[in-house]
């Protein structure tokens, strides 16, 4: 076991800090999402969907 961790570091580091970066951004999305903060950051002036999306802002 102690010779594959060796001979794999670095992808396991790799995986570990992809991990993590992927952890955060969707936790970031759910506590946004709790917050009734939109991914599109509501700049609607521009959007063909802007009487839909946002109903209740």
């Amino acid at each position: 076991m102690l010779e594959f961790i060796r001979a794999n570091y670095v992808t396991i580091i790799t995986l570990v800090i992809l991990v993590a970066v992927i952890t955060a951004v969707i936790v970031k999305l759910i506590k946004d999402k709790k917050k009734g903060i939109g991914s599109c950051g509501h700049k609607c002036c521009d959007c063909p969907m802007s009487g839909q999306c946002h109903l209740n802002s």
